[in-house]
């Protein structure tokens, strides 16, 4: 009996939120506002919560917060560029310009590279009449010797040549070498018995020759045999002898002659038949000239790791040192005090 009265007090209970609803929503539909009525307000309805029918002006206000949060979304983006923006400190624009600059630097170097002025590097080093540039001495220059057989035994010098990094002549004479010349080797050094009548003394061109050279970065083709004949050795950072740099060398890691690598990357025919030591060294040069930028990265990366060891290495034996004071120190402490 129980149960059936609370079945049927249930009822009139729903029934009674059903007619309110009813009479709730009529009122809607006289104000013609029936659609506005959402389903999360019906559903509220159902459980009993209270229904408000929006009028015109619930309706304005509606329009008035979406404009609102719209405008705020547009707006937000705009305060977050503002906030990305790079930092206005003097630090901070000198990071920045340093890095303008290297990029500018990398930039000036493949268009040099690849094409300066519209003349192509082959061009712009083997005929340095057709361009305006510095016919003076520059940081970079070529080097290329021809030799002779002297005394059977050893190669002599009997022809030196020096070109500035555009290709022009800074030194060009044949030599007397010391020693009786047994072998011209004319087919390859282009030297005759004739070229001996107008030849300089050898150590007057040596002389001449390392008063150009130092200080230079020296570009050449096997350099060795150059520096050999000339009986003098530049430091070693400012070498640049084709034959060790790797993109200059075939798959088995063996250097490519002058010849091949200046036909290869240059597109000129050279030594076709005796050698002259100017076209050489402008050939050498003008190949140095297509890896300047990567191969000057790669010296001054190994003489920073060089400078790192021999600091390592000298703060080392310093630190041993002061641990062998430090050890006679506390010896000679405990003689003076004697035994406890």
């Amino acid at each position: 009996i129980d149960f059936k009265k609370e079945m049927e007090a249930d009822q009139d209970i729903d029934f009674k939120k059903e007619k309110e609803l009813s009479k709730q929503m009529l009122k809607c539909v006289e104000d013609g506002i029936q659609d506005s009525i959402s389903k999360k307000e019906r559903k509220q309805a159902k459980h009993g919560s209270r229904v408000v029918c929006p009028n015109n002006n619930w309706n304005r206000l509606r329009k008035i917060i979406t404009t609102e949060q719209i405008k705020k979304k547009e707006e937000k983006p705009k305060e977050k560029a503002e906030i990305s923006q790079p930092p206005t400190t003097e630090k901070a624009k000198k990071k920045r310009n340093r890095r303008k600059k290297k990029e500018q630097d990398k930039q000036k170097a493949e268009n040099e590279n690849n094409n300066i002025g519209g003349a192509s590097i082959a061009d712009l080093v083997f005929y340095p009449e057709k361009h305006d540039k510095s016919k003076g001495i520059t940081p970079i220059v070529g080097l290329d010797c021809e030799m002779v057989e002297v005394d059977h035994t050893s190669n002599g010098l009997a022809r030196i040549s020096i070109v500035n990094y555009n290709g022009h002549v800074l030194m060009d004479s044949f030599v007397k070498p010391k020693g009786v010349i047994t072998n011209y080797r004319s087919w390859i050094s282009g030297v005759y018995p004739e070229s001996m009548k107008k030849a300089m003394p050898y150590d007057e061109a040596r002389e001449q020759a390392i008063e150009i050279l130092t200080g230079k970065i020296i570009v050449g083709h096997s350099l060795k045999h150059d520096f050999a004949v000339i009986n003098w050795e530049p430091l070693q950072h400012n070498v640049r002898d084709l034959i060790t740099y790797k993109k200059f060398q075939d798959e088995g890691n063996h250097p490519k002659s002058l010849k091949k690598l200046t036909l290869e990357f240059l597109e000129k025919q050279i030594q076709s038949g005796s050698h002259s030591s100017v076209v050489d060294a402008r050939a050498a040069l003008g190949l140095y000239r297509i890896v300047e930028h990567s191969w000057n990265q790669q010296v001054r990366s190994k003489q920073s790791k060089l400078k790192r060891t021999r600091v390592e290495a000298e703060v080392n034996i310093f630190g041993q040192k002061h641990k062998g004071r430090k050890r006679v120190k506390t010896e000679k402490n405990a003689l003076a005090e004697g035994p406890q």
